[in-house]
């Protein structure tokens, strides 16, 4: 089913961490994360218990570009930015790279540098919530392309498309805008990563995340899909990155939010409600 190449563009967000006439952050020197396991690589054992979810509403919706009106309009926080990322404590370059998204999501805010707009996404810092200080600096240019590409690297360059952190532990979803074929299927991850030791805990399965994603208790509720792609919510075990839950839905998702005991999926041009107990 048809899902646009770009998601979740054009998105607004006043950050929650402004500092108004205070120095810029200086950004440390990043640790460089080695590339993640392009197969995927799930935590062995059986996991945790994880949501179940049970859809109770789906009707269209117009196609549109303008996700953080449907966010506004559903009355859910909105807590990414693409355009006119950062506050006046957050430095607009970085070696170059220029400052081209944001996800307030989590425990902490995050600010992603790369050299053009949501391309080539290279470094990443992570504040404190006051956006004092630089709490963790990272070099993810190993992530940006995959092992086998079979047409031009410039589309199949993959870069980090959501992010959050939770109880010390970031979570980066990162796929490149094509069809999974040019990457001979390596594409559409979610990664975690331990901040206190940097080391890469799981990767799921390729093809399990090109969308925005929550966290709800141990659960990840994330979704994949793409033109002529099969097209899927899943519920992930942060415990172990793997699948725990498959919903088919009627094409690619591109934005997902947990409020309370429901999540809101908007797939190209379907509204999803789903609860869970």
């Amino acid at each position: 089913m048809k899902k646009r190449f770009t998601t979740l563009f054009a998105a607004a967000l006043i950050c929650s961490c402004v500092a108004w006439g205070q120095q810029t952050l200086t950004i440390p020197e990043p640790v460089k994360m080695s590339a993640p396991a392009w197969n995927g690589k799930v935590k062995p054992g059986v996991g945790v218990k994880t949501i179940m979810l049970k859809c109770i509403g789906q009707k269209y919706a117009e196609p549109t570009i303008y996700l953080d009106k449907w966010r506004e309009e559903k009355g859910l926080e909105l807590t990414y930015k693409y355009k006119d990322a950062g506050n006046e404590r957050v430095p607009a370059k970085y070696n170059g790279l220029e400052l081209n998204s944001e996800f307030t999501g989590g425990d902490y805010p995050i600010y992603v540098y790369g050299d053009t707009y949501d391309v080539n996404q290279t470094v990443m810092i992570i504040t404190d919530r006051e956006c004092q200080n630089v709490k963790y600096s990272i070099d993810l240019s190993s992530w940006a392309h995959g092992p086998k590409e079979l047409v031009d690297p410039e589309y199949t360059r993959i870069s980090v498309g959501y992010a959050m952190v939770e109880n010390g532990i970031l979570y980066i979803g990162h796929w490149h805008r094509t069809f999974a074929d040019s990457s001979q299927g390596k594409n559409g991850y979610i990664t975690a990563i331990d901040l206190a030791t940097m080391k890469q805990l799981w990767t799921t399965l390729p093809l399990t995340c090109n969308s925005s994603f929550d966290i709800t208790g141990n659960s990840i509720v994330c979704g994949y899909g793409f033109t002529d792609e099969p097209d899927f919510v899943y519920v992930v075990d942060k415990t172990t990155g793997k699948r725990k839950q498959t919903i088919k839905v009627l094409n690619g998702p591109d934005d997902i939010v947990v409020k309370g005991k429901r999540v809101y999926v908007r797939t190209y041009s379907y509204d999803y409600l789903f609860t869970f107990k």
